[in-house]
């Protein structure tokens, strides 16, 4: 399960973060810079991971879920793409609510992420879709909670699972919005954060790259002949 109190945390740090950087360097987020841009889509981002926070429930609310994800994800990663020194062009455009200026290069963001040996941006994307719109898969998952929710052949064990899985992506999204605000590398802008400001964050990235390379070093060990 999640700890709300702690998620609360660690996206009110990042938020009033944010806002402090859109308030002194960006003039209120008014001067259409990359780091405005940056901070505009960062703020989406928290506000729509304390929304989840909400539908993360043994109900029908879940239901929501795959929605207000695919939301995230879309917003996160243009917050990402947006960070490429590369990207001013794409950045004004965006201000300027040219068609499609919102949509990520998904194949941009893959290389990136591979060469920092993250998660394929453009197949995690492709991994909501099947859920979020009508198609059989997703209205069977939302029969599934419905029936759970009215105790018609309710599997209690099943909708646990299930809240579980959100769970473990649900720390896996917020960890990324405070990656993509930490990261540093020579192709991303600097995002001049203050890192005393924010420990909550900064802790949980630690412990949350403590857990990945456990991880990937198990998952190693079982592909070992």
């Amino acid at each position: 399960m999640v700890d709300v109190n702690k998620a609360l945390g660690i996206l009110n740090e990042l938020e009033i973060e944010y806002l402090r950087l859109g308030s002194t360097v960006c003039h209120n987020l008014e001067d259409k810079t990359p780091l405005s841009a940056f901070l505009l889509l960062g703020l989406r981002s928290t506000g729509l991971l304390k929304s989840l926070l909400l539908l993360l429930q043994p109900s029908t609310a879940m239901a929501g879920c795959d929605a207000v994800e695919r939301a995230f994800l879309e917003t996160s990663q243009l917050q990402l793409e947006f960070r490429f020194l590369d990207a001013t062009d794409k950045i004004k455009q965006w201000f300027a609510g040219r068609p499609d200026s919102w949509k990520s290069d998904k194949g941009k963001l893959n290389t990136f992420v591979q060469a920092q040996k993250g998660t394929g941006f453009g197949r995690e994307y492709g991994d909501f879709s099947t859920t979020t719109h009508p198609t059989i898969d997703a209205c069977r998952h939302s029969v599934a909670l419905v029936t759970s929710s009215r105790r018609i052949n309710s599997n209690s064990q099943q909708l646990q699972h299930t809240l579980e899985v959100r769970s473990g992506n649900y720390a896996n999204l917020v960890f990324r919005e405070v990656w993509t605000a930490l990261m540093v590398e020579p192709h991303l802008i600097e995002i001049p954060i203050d890192r005393i400001k924010i420990p909550q964050c900064v802790g949980f990235v630690d412990e949350f790259n403590v857990f990945l390379q456990h991880y990937q070093t198990a998952s190693s060990s079982t592909r070992t002949p």
